[in-house]
This record gives structure tokens, C-alpha cells and sequence, in this order.
């Protein structure tokens, strides 16, 4: 594989980015990305909910006496503001879901239930579900986007030359990335084949370019 093909893929993966190496050929590798089918933002079924009201995990404790919020990241058990000289200390955070509203907060059966089990987001209390739905919209409808990808680096750019490289190389909904060296600045560009975009105008950054694609319908 080329060197400049094998940095585009670096960078790529920087922006969060599935990608593979094509069995194919090393002139091409795919791209993949699990998005929302309503507004093509990221989906992140990696993400906890609440079985009972579908509130995401923010990775909280809640003290169960006083209702007090803190990071799981190397935080004590102890609520300080209940008891902050250490008297009498107790453990009293759990990982309780942070809707007030959720009936593991306002049902008392319930809530009995959830803190024995220590809390709705504890691993492997039965309590919580891979996220189900778009954290953007709401929408529970996802997609797998994905791409073929190609580089098209070679300058001066000739746009004669240019349709010769996608004669032979490329099928419909292929992505290349245009790439060239402008006053000392890398300019980006892209096209999706068959999609009927005008000439590449390397007006992109890659970020754009990542979230352009990522809203294209594809069939």
C-alpha cells in the first residue's frame, strides 16, 4: 500500500473512523461508520440505558441519602456531604439512574430492588440495555455507512487525467479524497461516484469531508 493512501487511513481512524484493508487490491481500503438513519449523527449502541425509562449511563454515583452526584472516576463510596469528618462513615453511593423521574427513583419497591443490586448502571445487575435509540433525535433506526475509498493525489490535478482514474478504478458510490499542495497549505476534496457533483473545488478539511459522507443516502 502507498505511503500517502496509508496516512490517509491514519487519520481517518484519528477521526473515529471503522476502517479496513481491502482483499481486493492495496490501491483502495473501506470505510465503515454506525449512524442514525434520520440525522446521519453517530449511533452508540456501546452506550447503557435504563431498562425502566431508557436515560443513557453518564457514569455517576448517587448517594441514596442525600441525592448528591459525583464521577465514578476514582471517587470514594463515602458521601462527604453527609459525611464529611468520616464519623460513622458509610457507603452510600450507588449506580442509580439519574432521571428523578424514572420509577427506580419514585417507586419504592423498585428503588429497594435497584440499590440491593447497587444501583441500575451496576455491571451484570440485569438493569440496563445496550442504547437503543439516537442520543441526537431519538429516532431508534441505524445504518451502516461505508465506502470504498480511494486517493487521488497526483499534481498538478488534470481533470482529463482525473476521469481516466475513475474509468479505471472505480465503481458507483465509491469515496475518493482529492488531494493537493497549495501555498504550502494541503487542500482536500472529494467525490462520491455517481452521485453527479460538480469538479472537485479542494475547498474541503477532512472533518468536513467525514461528516459530508456520512450524510449521503446511500441505495
Amino acid at each position: 500500500m502507498q505511503t500517502n493512501l496509508r496516512s490517509l487511513m491514519f487519520a481517518l481512524k484519528a477521526r473515529d473512523i471503522e476502517l479496513y484493508l481491502s482483499n481486493e487490491a492495496d490501491e483502495h481500503f473501506v470505510i465503515t461508520r454506525l449512524v442514525c438513519s434520520k440525522c446521519n449523527t453517530d449511533f452508540y449502541p456501546d452506550l447503557l440505558e435504563c431498562y425502566f425509562c431508557g436515560e443513557i449511563n453518564y457514569y455517576l454515583f448517587t448517594c441514596t441519602e442525600c441525592g448528591d452526584f459525583s464521577s465514578i472516576t476514582g471517587s470514594s463510596r463515602v458521601c462527604r456531604k453527609c459525611y464529611p469528618n468520616k464519623d460513622g462513615e458509610k457507603p452510600t453511593k450507588k449506580y442509580l439512574c439519574t432521571n428523578a423521574s424514572c420509577v427506580s427513583n419514585t417507586n419504592s419497591e423498585i428503588k429497594k430492588i435497584v440499590i440491593s443490586k447497587d444501583g441500575v448502571f451496576k455491571r451484570g445487575s440485569g438493569l440496563n440495555l445496550s442504547c437503543t435509540y439516537c442520543i441526537n433525535c431519538g429516532s431508534p433506526r441505524h445504518e451502516y455507512k461505508s465506502f470504498r475509498v480511494f486517493l487521488y493525489d497526483k499534481e498538478p490535478f488534470d481533470s482529463s487525467n482525473y476521469q481516466i482514474y475513475k474509468d479505471e478504478h472505480c465503481e458507483v458510490e465509491d469515496l475518493i479524497i482529492l488531494k493537493k499542495h497549495e501555498n504550502n497549505q494541503i487542500k482536500y476534496g472529494y467525490e462520491i461516484i455517481g452521485k453527479g457533483t460538480d469538479a472537485p473545488s479542494f475547498d474541503k478539511t477532512l472533518d468536513k469531508i467525514v461528516v459530508e459522507i456520512l450524510a449521503y443516502n446511500q441505495h
